[in-house]
């Protein structure tokens, strides 16, 4: 029995919860530069959700769902994005009855101390859940998969929060993953909190 303050709630609200979120604290328009160098007319800074505490809430209990269906108990992926993510996992895995450990990728390996690549817990031979706040080119997740590939682990999915619809669920299925995102950008942009408190 899960102790998740949500519990109560249908999934299909918790959901239009976190869109919300997304919708009021991470989107903004304007002119921006993506760190691939591409321009945009708008810009997701979802760590603003991440970081959030109901959005923490919700997304833990989203990925650890997901978890579950796949029958994975180990979750990381590419720092910075995935941290807020990975910590919020592990911290509710306790109260779903699904204890989970958790790592995050470095950009590249540390020159002092282990010099890993790889920080926390990453069980050889265990299949992982990866996760990520946005998802664009994907470039940084499938550094991220080969990372963990390399280190003997399997990985079943790619989870994020919004999947910007740019060629990164095309990038991740040439390389064998399948991503599960909770919204795309399109949802995002529709989605209205106008009237909600």
């Amino acid at each position: 029995m899960s102790n998740d303050p949500l519990s109560g709630l249908p999934a299909s609200e918790k959901r239009n919860r976190l869109l919300d979120l997304v919708r009021e604290l991470a989107y903004m328009e304007g002119d921006f530069t993506l760190s691939s160098g591409a321009k945009s007319s708008f810009y997701l800074d979802c760590r603003r959700v991440t970081l959030y505490p109901a959005g923490a809430l919700l997304i833990g209990g989203f990925v650890l769902d997901l978890m579950k269906e796949l029958g994975v108990s180990v979750v990381g992926g590419p720092t910075l994005a995935a941290d807020p993510i990975v910590g919020a996992t592990v911290a509710l895995s306790p109260l779903y009855d699904w204890p989970v450990q958790g790592f995050i990728v470095r950009k590249s390996a540390k020159e002092h101390g282990t010099g890993r690549l790889i920080e926390g817990l990453l069980p050889e031979g265990k299949p992982v859940l990866i996760v990520e706040d946005t998802i664009t080119s994907a470039g940084s997740v499938i550094r991220a998969i080969e990372a963990v590939r390399e280190a003997g682990n399997p990985v079943k999915a790619v989870w994020a929060l919004v999947d910007r619809l740019a060629g990164g669920r095309e990038a991740l299925a040439e390389a064998g993953v399948e991503l599960r995102a909770m919204f795309t950008i399109d949802d995002v942009r529709a989605h209205s909190t106008e009237g909600k408190q």
